[in-house]
């Protein structure tokens, strides 16, 4: 019983000393969070998805459908490009392939919640 308590204190150790901490954790997903909002407000208001309206409850919907896509996508590819190109280098690209998926994941998001194009803004 002892010898198994000394293992469980051991990768505790070692959990704590390789940075897997909460604080870690939270420091990645910091970056693609604090850069989700610009991009999400220009591929809400910058692009033709600008002329899709509906009710504030509707859209509030594809933004949070939104949201929670973009944290898969990025979860997932941060978990698959962490191994093969190492830690920081796979937080930037899963970043950078994430916002770039953020007008496609709004308009499908937009799709789902019933939000449609309005004929008095048309598209630039």
């Amino acid at each position: 019983m002892a010898a198994a308590d000394s293992h469980r204190a051991r990768r505790r150790r070692a959990k704590a000393n390789s940075g897997e901490g909460g604080c870690q954790v939270f420091l990645r997903i910091l970056i693609p969070l604090t850069l989700l909002w610009p991009v999400l407000a220009l591929a809400a208001e910058g692009t033709a998805l600008r002329r899709y309206r509906a009710s504030p409850a509707r859209e509030l919907g594809a933004l949070a459908f939104c949201i929670v896509i973009f944290f898969a996508l990025w979860i997932g590819a941060d978990r698959a490009l962490e191994g093969a190109m190492g830690s920081a280098a796979g937080l930037g690209v899963a970043t950078g392939i994430s916002l770039l998926a953020v007008p496609l994941i709004l308009l499908l998001g937009y799709k789902l919640c019933g939000v449609k194009p309005d004929s008095a803004h048309p598209s630039h």
